[in-house]
């Protein structure tokens, strides 16, 4: 209870969090069922929580996809958290550009440059593109 008090985490995060503590690992999984079936986990809040963070701060949906893969969440519940419309996703690949490569600095920097943190950032390459295409002032 503790560790779900501070912040969401995942069944699997959750499970070994418990075992690095001391915990059996038979009594960790029972433990953690105990607290699905209550209520108290959710692997659909972790999700919806952890992916309200990374877009928050600029990252796209390859990336927190990947990330939640990393963790192990289900793909069925990704999928669910990840729906959204590709203006929203492209809204934030421009706002991710402005943040980091602000207009009026003098030189700008080149489109390869740009195009490559959007990438790098899990944004997909029609994305990228059109976030570039948009910001016409920097090329």
């Amino acid at each position: 209870m503790g560790l779900l008090a501070r912040r969401e985490h995942g069944r699997v995060e959750l499970r070994s969090k418990l075992v690095a503590k001391g915990v059996d690992a038979d009594t960790a999984a029972a433990v953690v069922e105990k607290l699905r079936s209550e209520g108290l986990q959710s692997e659909e809040r972790f999700a919806s929580a952890l992916i309200r963070r990374r877009i928050a701060r600029g990252y796209g949906p390859v990336y927190i996809r990947g990330e939640l893969s990393e963790r192990r969440v289900d793909d069925d519940v990704a999928d669910a958290e990840l729906n959204r419309t590709d203006a929203f996703w492209q809204q934030l690949a421009a706002d991710a550009l402005e943040r980091k490569f602000p207009a009026g600095r003098g030189r700008e920097a080149p489109y390869n440059v740009r195009a490559r943190f959007l990438a790098r950032r899990g944004f997909p390459a029609d994305i990228v593109y059109r976030a570039l295409r948009s910001g016409l002032e920097y090329a």
